[in-house]
């Protein structure tokens, strides 16, 4: 049985965008971990192997480029789909959730990267690090917090505010007199 919460028109169009956006920057996380690869390998005057196999250092750096701008964008739209189911089903547009706020921290990571590439000209290793930096925030963000943390992303679909607590040991522990 489906929650109320998610037959909202929002959810699937938010689910997907922020899917897609994680999917676009994972390959841009592995474009960007390739390029770091490979510039190691010339460095090191190692060119037989992997090496031959991989695309040059300049359309490594393309496809991450490519990927992090498609990413972003989709991510945007995102953040914009799930501010508007929130607000259908919580009543704000923001709330506080930790994977809203850990989201928020991504978009800005990426909007950084983008900009350090417009502005100051960002390529080659330091853009490529920075990708690879961003892409660990992902798996933080979108992993790491629904072990640690309750979120309304994690299913507490239930239309009450949720305090964000740690979870513990005592948190699956009926308590005595405890009506289910």
């Amino acid at each position: 049985m489906v929650p109320d919460a998610l037959r909202s028109a929002w959810f699937p169009v938010h689910l997907v965008l922020a899917l897609s956006a994680n999917a676009f920057f994972a390959i841009a996380g592995v474009a960007a971990a390739a390029f770091l690869f490979q510039e190691r390998r010339l460095k090191q005057k190692q060119l037989g192997g992997a090496f031959r196999l991989l695309p040059p250092l300049p359309v490594l750096e393309e496809i991450a480029h490519r990927f992090i701008m498609t990413g972003f964008l989709l991510l945007t739209l995102a953040m914009v789909a799930g501010s508007f189911f929130a607000k259908q089903m919580w009543g704000a547009y923001w709330s506080w959730d930790p994977k809203q706020c850990w989201t928020l921290l991504t978009w800005l990571v990426f909007a950084g990267i983008l900009h350090a590439r417009i502005t100051i000209g960002w390529r080659g290793r330091r853009a490529a690090w920075s990708t690879v930096v961003a892409v660990a925030v992902i798996i933080v963000a979108m992993v790491g917090l629904n072990a640690l943390v309750r979120t309304r992303h994690g299913g507490a679909f239930n239309g009450q505010k949720n305090q964000p607590t740690l979870r513990s040991v005592s948190d699956d522990v009926p308590v005595a007199g405890a009506v289910p």
